[in-house]
């Protein structure tokens, strides 16, 4: 076949010879069956991690049938709480996806198609693709445990997500990274039902089906010990074994290898092929390269010390001293066990029958033997008490193992304590974080590239419009909104915050910089603190304008208000102060005028001259100094006097009256 009509091929099986598509079936189960060798050991030993993570009950015989084999849940708690703080962080937010905007935007129309692209792949996440929440939050359960994890986006009618468990995305252990590798399989259980939909659709090619007859593996017992179950291997209704392998392959006999995804079952039957052609490069003659299409994203907890491809999780870091931790407390309770029920050795003196000898609360039985006899024949032996050393040892590995996954007290919500202060609990509590924060940022870019792989599948299939509704608002998308770069899509989360306090507390340190310097856009601050604070209908309550301004005017301050009042009172105060002072003033004043006409009359009787000018002249003063204070106060009472009126004048009067 030749290269396009591989390309255009719906299953490229169905145009393949017999004995063609049987060896691609063989060649992909021998190559399925490499893998899983390869990655053995690590599937023991995250099969014993999720022993202890789902607290799986197994009997125990040792050191007696049914002994104690409690299981302490150090993994177990590390992981729900991993979980609980990551994905409110990422996955619960009101619009998880944005996309920046690159370059010189005059006009406005990048950063317009960037909301519109923003505001529908958010729309997509959360409420097209139904079970993109759930699939995630399984994602943040399994990620601790395994230390990776996988999401597979693709389009089915609509673009979804959903979580691939590690154990079922099977790649060799040695492969540096899925865009690399030459192969990996996806395991698919599928109920016979829904196969034989696919072949009266001719999607799948009408094999015959097989029922799955091998042993199952140790991830697949340890689920069914959990679940109880007790199935036969060979029960027609139990799902079977589907492969999803991505492999390349040269089909087109030309010596160069092409990406492919072969679906084949346990017998080796291929029922699909199709092509995986992203980009092909070539001349004139033949293929240059063809780029791969890629729908795994991967998850990683912490990358592998080793340089395997399956990373490190708490499963591998915790399940030591979890194993340890276990036979300690085991240990603790066989002592108590042994101490509480006592036991050891009857003599003959004892005169007391053969057998097991019980007794009821309260009883006593009747021997034929004397106390002291009894007393004699009687050993017990010397159980001890359940060991402080050994508990003390016991405390001292859960507190490492806390250590380890940063389950501290503060880290699960408990004070440190009354005397304690604020900046430094703060300052411990950002220490603390700083494991789960570079763990945080893993997950990030795992998301982005997830969603990047979301956009590219809108680049392929989104109509040239589209329409959806939001909070009863009908929007609209457009294909040419998705012919950007997907390198500008992101997670709207901040990579470098993993809590709702250290957003908070920066938000409040920006405000209060905001309201020291001038400069700051307080409607865009305001906007993002209620963003943090994960506030509905955010428009509603504190709208914009077209230029980003708030389309409701703020009333008057009440402090500009008060300050006001206060004024205008203090005006009022003056004014009253001013009237008195001038009913005083021009009193006095007329006391002095009515004693200065009393000594004129004086001196005129006498017929005292130069007495009689010197009063008159003084008469005079006082009644142009009368007329020049009740001016002062009136300049007073209109503002424009700061000073209060001068008593100088009065003064001299009343020394020369004197």
């Amino acid at each position: 076949m030749d290269i396009q009509a591989l390309y255009n091929s719906k299953n490229i099986a169905k145009d393949l010879k017999e004995d063609v598509l049987t060896g691609i079936g063989h060649k992909c189960l021998q190559d399925l069956h490499q893998d899983l060798i390869s990655r053995q050991p690590w599937e023991v030993k995250m099969s014993e991690a999720m022993k202890i993570a789902i607290q799986l009950a197994e009997k125990k015989n040792t050191p007696w049938p049914n002994a104690s084999n409690v299981k302490f849940p150090l993994l177990s708690i590390a992981c729900i709480q991993f979980s609980s703080r990551v994905f409110p962080q990422l996955f619960a937010t009101p619009r998880p996806v944005k996309m920046r905007v690159v370059g010189d935007d005059p006009k406005s129309e990048k950063h317009n198609r960037a909301a519109r692209v923003s505001e529908h792949m958010s729309y997509q996440c959360l409420e097209q693709d139904e079970d993109w929440v759930g699939e995630h939050d399984k994602l943040c359960i399994t990620l601790p445990i395994m230390g990776s994890s996988f999401v597979k986006s693709f389009y089915d009618g609509v673009v979804k997500s959903t979580h691939v468990h590690a154990k079922d995305l099977v790649v060799n252990y040695y492969a540096t990274s899925l865009e690399t590798c030459s192969r990996y399989t996806h395991i698919i259980p599928m109920y016979r039902n829904e196969i034989i939909e696919k072949q009266r659709r001719k999607i799948y090619l009408d094999h015959n089906l097989q029922v799955n007859k091998r042993e199952k593996r140790e991830f697949q017992q340890t689920s069914d010990d959990f679940q109880g179950l007790t199935e036969p291997l060979d029960d027609e209704d139990a799902p079977i074994d589907f492969y999803e392998q991505y492999c390349w392959l040269d089909l087109d006999d030309d010596g160069y290898k092409e990406p492919y995804t072969v679906i084949f079952d346990d017998a080796g039957q291929v029922f699909r092929i199709l092509n995986r052609f992203a980009e092909i490069e070539q001349d004139d003659t033949q293929i240059l390269k063809i780029t791969a299409k890629h729908y795994f994203t991967k998850y990683t907890f912490i990358p592998s010390p080793d340089g395997g491809f399956y990373d490190m999780g708490f499963g591998s870091l915790i399940t030591p001293i979890n194993e340890t931790v276990n036979t300690l407390l085991n240990q603790l309770i066989d002592a108590g066990t042994l101490s509480n029920r006592q036991g050891g050795f009857v003599g003959r003196g004892a005169r007391i029958k053969g057998g097991s000898l019980k007794f009821k609360m309260g009883e006593f039985l009747r021997v034929d033997a004397t106390g002291d006899d009894i007393k004699k024949n009687i050993f017990q032996m010397p159980f001890k008490e359940p060991s402080h050393t050994l508990f003390s040892l016991l405390q001292y590995l859960v507190e490492y193992g806390e250590r380890l996954s940063s389950v501290s007290d503060m880290m699960v919500g408990k004070t440190p304590g009354q005397n304690t202060p604020a900046t430094t609990s703060m300052a411990a509590l950002e220490e603390g974080m700083k494991v789960i924060t570079a763990i945080y940022q893993r997950i990030y870019r795992s998301l982005k590239k997830e969603y990047q792989k979301r956009y590219m599948l809108n680049q392929e299939y989104l109509d040239p419009q589209e329409y959806y509704i939001i909070e009863d608002n009908q929007k609209a998308i457009f294909a040419n909104d998705y012919m950007g770069d997907p390198t500008d899509i992101r997670p709207s989360a901040d990579p470098n915050m993993s809590s709702d306090v250290q957003r908070l507390t920066r938000l409040e340190a920006i405000t209060q910089r905001a309201m020291q310097t001038p400069g700051y856009n307080m409607a865009a601050l305001e906007r993002r603190f209620l963003e943090q604070l994960n506030v509905e209908g955010i428009d509603e309550i504190f709208p914009l304008d077209k230029n980003g301004q708030p389309a409701i005017q703020p009333g008057p301050d009440p402090k500009i208000e008060i300050e006001s009042h206060k004024f205008q009172a203090d005006q009022l105060y003056r004014k009253q102060e001013l009237q008195i002072k001038s009913i005083l003033a021009d009193s006095d004043m007329a006391t002095k005028e009515t004693q200065a006409i009393l000594n004129l009359a004086k001196a005129e009787s006498l017929g005292n001259r130069d007495e009689i000018e010197g009063y008159k002249a003084l008469l005079a003063q006082l009644v142009a100094h009368r007329e020049g204070m009740r001016d002062d106060i009136e300049q007073r009472r209109s503002g424009a006097m700061e000073n209060g009126p001068s008593d100088k004048g009065g003064n001299e009067v009343s020394e020369t009256l004197q």
